[in-house]
Parts: structure tokens; sequence; C-alpha cells
């Protein structure tokens, strides 16, 4: 990778973290509100999805891409999990692949 990847989590304010994400090429985000930010500023964002169920969360926007699996047990909205497989399963590779798409 050519550009630099900031880890920034829990190391800024709403505002820094909005000034932030508004200089990223694409921003990497679970459905939290860090992907709100993201989608509000018009950056292009991937948003990875597990126990919550994105048709519900994500407003419509060209912005953003989102990873989300079909799994038997979600979405279930269950803060924490023995065997997380509908986040398992999201593959560095298809993170990669759209993260790729959005900065073209």
């Amino acid at each position: 990778m050519r550009g630099k990847v900031i880890n920034a989590a829990g190391k800024t304010t709403l505002p820094q973290l909005a000034a932030l994400v508004k200089r990223c090429k694409v921003f990497i985000t679970g459905d939290s509100a860090p992907m709100h930010i993201a989608s509000s500023m018009g950056t292009n964002f991937v948003a990875l999805f597990g126990p919550t169920d994105a048709k519900r969360h994500l407003e419509p926007t060209d912005k953003g891409r989102v990873i989300q699996k079909d799994v038997k047990c979600g979405p279930c909205y269950k803060p924490a999990c023995k065997k997380p497989v509908c986040m398992e399963r999201i593959s560095v590779e298809e993170v990669y692949r759209l993260v790729m798409e959005r900065i073209k």
C-alpha cells in the first residue's frame, strides 16, 4: 500500500474525527457513528456489518459499500457472541476489492 494507514480509534473528538474522515479516500468502518459521519461528509466508505442489519441502519448513499454475510443467526443484535460467523466470513480480499473499487 502506498498511502498511509491511520488508526485513530479512541484518539479523536467527534469534530476531529469528521475532519479526518473527510480527508480519507476510503474509510473502512463497522456499523457505527463514524460510518454515518463518513456518509454525511461524502467520503467513500466500506462498512462491515455483523450482528446488525444494514438495511435498517444505513441510509441510501452512492458513497458507501456494505459487506454483510447472510447467516442463520443474524442479524441478532447481540453485543457479544461465542462464534461470530457473521464477521468471520468477511474476508480481507473482499474488503480490499471494495476499497480498491472506491479508490478508482
